[in-house]
């Protein structure tokens, strides 16, 4: 079971770094994760989570020009931009967590007409707007299209690694819809990744890891943008308490209009 959390952790790092970090330089940081993850014993799970309590009880909130997000002081923000431009077209734009514990949110922006080109409906809306977010369907099919957006976003992303099979699916009961947002709860399982160790090239295979993470998408004025707060962690912590965390995290996800 540690060893399960080690290679979660590792692969939930490699992902991250891999979306910051050019090529050259994410050969370099995935060598350095493993190695610091083995030295500092990740697999100490209980440590973790015994500090992870003291810094529950301190927050920050990110404020942006596009966004606030209020989340614990323990978490690292990374806030990304293209040559400067804050909207950062396409894709994840902010991220935030402790990856000593698998534990990551995300901020993404991203326009409707990705999601219509996804449905098949672009013929139907020919300049790429919705006014609500049923117009694209029932909100069974709309928590569909977010979890086949986020799984074809995280294969694109994986650099380094190979997805044999990843699949992320909406719980039961946990999708809400109004005309502008839509909230769910997905679970998320990847069954096996290779990851190369070592100088040589080497590959070696990780275990299947699950994951739940909450989702609040919104469509801003006009209906031609989205903007959308994950926030996630492995299922066993989800279980353990987790969920309340993310889930505050998720409830403060303001954009700014």
């Amino acid at each position: 079971r540690n060893m399960a959390r080690l290679q979660a952790v590792l692969l939930t790092q490699a992902a991250v770094v891999g979306g910051l970090s050019g090529v050259g330089s994410w050969q370099c940081e995935r060598r350095a994760l493993w190695e610091g993850a083995l030295a500092g014993g990740l697999v100490a799970s209980g440590r973790a989570a015994a500090a992870s309590e003291v810094a529950r009880s301190e927050v920050t909130t990110f404020k942006d020009p596009l966004f606030e997000v209020t989340y614990p002081a323990d978490f690292f923000a990374i806030r990304r931009t293209i040559s400067g431009d804050v909207s950062r077209r396409g894709g994840v734009i902010f991220t935030a967590g402790r990856l000593s514990v698998a534990e990551v949110v995300t901020v993404e922006r991203f326009p409707v007409a990705e999601l219509l080109a996804q449905a098949e409906a672009t013929p139907y809306f020919p300049d790429g707007t919705i006014s609500k977010w049923s117009d694209l369907g029932t909100k069974e099919a709309l928590a569909t299209f977010l979890c086949e957006r986020r799984d074809n976003e995280a294969t694109l992303a994986a650099k380094g690694q190979v997805i044999k099979e990843r699949a992320s699916y909406p719980v039961d009961g946990t999708v809400f819809v109004d005309d502008d947002t839509i909230q769910i709860d997905v679970l998320t399982t990847i069954g096996s990744t290779e990851m190369r160790v070592g100088e040589g090239g080497n590959t070696a295979p990780s275990i299947a890891v699950r994951r739940i993470q909450r989702a609040r998408h919104v469509l801003l004025p006009g209906g031609k943008t989205v903007m959308g707060c994950w926030a996630g962690c492995l299922d066993d912590a989800w279980k353990e308490g987790e969920s309340a965390v993310l889930g505050d995290i998720v409830a403060s996800f303001k954009p700014i209009v």
